[in-house]
């Protein structure tokens, strides 16, 4: 439980960080705005993610060719330490 908890408010703390906010917009003026501003936050966070795990098998991939060896161990885990 625990676990899924620390995992969401991560998440929740880099959607914070990646605000998607028209210029110049006041939510208070358009309440509509609000839950469309919610789902491209969340889209561009995903996309942020997704890239990151792409460069992230680019550079293992790499490292591979040039021979190193990399294991189960080496690569980031979803699980916390």
């Amino acid at each position: 439980m625990t676990a899924a908890t620390n995992k969401a408010e991560a998440y929740n703390g880099f959607s914070a960080w990646t605000p998607v906010r028209q210029p110049g917009c006041d939510r208070r003026e358009r309440p509509g705005r609000a839950g469309k501003s919610v789902k491209w936050n969340s889209l561009l966070c995903n996309l942020i993610v997704f890239h990151t795990a792409i460069d992230m098998m680019e550079v293992i991939r790499q490292l591979v060719a040039e021979g190193w060896q990399v294991t189960a161990e080496d690569r980031p885990s979803s699980r916390p330490t």
